[in-house]
């Protein structure tokens, strides 16, 4: 089974039978970061990479609480690499770096067991002109340019091994707060933008087939992760880890959805549209 598939099938398996009913992935959206009037036109996803650093705290057995908190480059669309990105007006190179952070995520445990995220954690994404992701530039590089999208967490679970680190299918869901004008849009040229607010919630979940714990994180990523948490990172499991991601972004538009995270990481983000019923 290829990486697409594996993506696919992931998100799926974690969908309660009324919302998986409803699924369907978004294909042929476009996407305008840099905002000049030019898309990329993404097939299915976009791809992520990047690093988050989790803290749990026991509180009595096998539980805890923990924290949640990264930063994320897209790296490409469609597994395509990061020339993809480049839209009709930038020529061979793309003219923006798309960065995102994700802030604040909370929730509890077991160690061996299931956990479960709190609502509350935000994610923003932005696009920058100045490719400085990965540097001491701000947070990591990852918060610079022009904020473009503000998602809030709603609800995620999962689950880890004794010592915490990812194991298995997690689910991360987030909804959308602030979506700029004219840069997500539909095959049809639909602003999502326009949804944000409104009866049809916009969620963004997150597909990945894969999250590590790094042993032995690089000076500028310890010290960046600290700035981002306001405290010293100790990369140490059970009680902290820093953790590597890749994965997929998907936009699911026309019916009640949400996407899937396996891992504690965030590995590809994707937007869908709740109907409220009633």
């Amino acid at each position: 089974m290829n990486f697409k598939k594996l993506a696919i099938v992931a998100a799926m398996t974690v969908l309660t039978p009324a919302v998986a009913s409803a699924q369907t992935f978004l294909t042929n959206w476009k996407l305008d970061a840099d905002k000049d009037g030019s898309f990329v036109n993404v097939s299915e996803f976009l791809d992520l990479v990047g690093s988050s650093y989790v803290v749990n705290t026991p509180t009595g057995g096998t539980g805890f609480t923990f924290t949640d908190d990264g930063f994320f480059q897209v790296a490409g669309r469609d597994s395509q690499g990061f020339l993809s990105l480049a839209d009709a007006n930038d020529g061979f190179i793309p003219s923006t770096q798309i960065t995102t952070t994700f802030i604040g995520a909370t929730g509890s445990g077991n160690f061996g067991g299931g956990i479960t995220f709190a609502p509350g954690g935000v994610l923003d994404i932005y696009a920058d002109p100045v490719f400085d992701y990965g540097t001491a530039n701000g947070l990591y590089g990852a918060n610079n340019g022009d904020l473009i999208g503000k998602f809030e967490l709603v609800s995620g679970s999962g689950a880890v091994d004794p010592t915490g680190v990812p194991n298995g299918l997690f689910t991360l869901i987030f909804k959308a707060v602030q979506l700029d004008a004219g840069v997500f849009l539909d095959s049809n040229n639909n602003d999502l933008s326009a949804l944000v607010g409104g009866p049809d919630d916009i969620l963004f979940g997150f597909v990945t087939t894969n999250a590590s714990f790094v042993s032995n994180p690089d000076a500028i990523l310890v010290s960046e992760l600290s700035e981002l948490v306001g405290a010293p990172v100790v990369n140490g499991p059970p009680g902290s880890l820093v953790i590597s991601n890749n994965g997929q972004f998907r936009l699911s538009v026309p019916e009640p959805t949400s996407m899937a995270l396996l891992g504690f990481g965030l590995l590809g983000f994707g937007l869908s549209r709740r109907k409220q019923r009633g």
